[in-house]
């Protein structure tokens, strides 16, 4: 038994249009996959001009939560951060609020300004939360954050604000 040349023809578009569906490749470039772009842990959201890039919540040993990430201003004027909040519970600020243009306010870190936490995290490690972040004029915005473990890139997150060293003030010449 032969199979005549459009049989073969009708399989092969049958198996090519199948294949093609099945592997979700006729999404296009509008397929969901195609628009990942988080390389981190950190989570990742806009408002505006206001970029909020790798946030992510350090568990502490004693049940808090400890902010991580960066925020930065790209707009023409300042802003301001009125209040963040950690799995649905207002943290605790301190440092930097305003957002000065292309001046980042960074959570952890060697360049830490600022830092916020939550007495009671209330998600083990590998979860995620909801970390709400509220501007004066940009809105707000809500990304999923990963609950970390304090442990190596992180083992120093949740300690005191090291304020930037201060230049030394001119000396007086006599």
């Amino acid at each position: 038994m032969t199979i005549s040349a459009k049989k073969k023809f009708a399989i092969a578009l049958s198996t090519l249009s199948l294949s093609l569906t099945i592997t979700s490749c006729g999404a296009g470039l509008n397929a969901p996959t195609s628009k990942i772009r988080q390389v981190t842990d950190g989570a990742e959201a806009d408002a505006g001009t206001i970029k909020v890039r790798h946030i992510m919540v350090v568990a502490q040993a004693d049940g808090s939560g400890t902010l991580v990430g960066s925020i930065v201003n790209s707009a023409g004027e300042s802003d301001a951060i009125e209040v963040i909040g950690i799995n649905y519970q207002v943290a605790t600020y301190a440092g930097k609020k305003n957002l000065d243009v292309n001046s980042p306010v960074n959570f952890a870190g060697a360049s830490a300004n600022a830092q916020v936490s939550v007495p009671t995290l209330g998600a083990p490690i590998g979860s995620n939360v909801v970390v709400e972040i509220r501007f004066a004029k940009a809105g707000s915005v809500k990304v999923n954050a990963l609950v970390r473990e304090r442990s190596g890139e992180l083992a120093d997150v949740g300690g005191e604000i090291v304020a930037p060293s201060a230049s030394p003030s001119p000396t007086a010449t006599k």
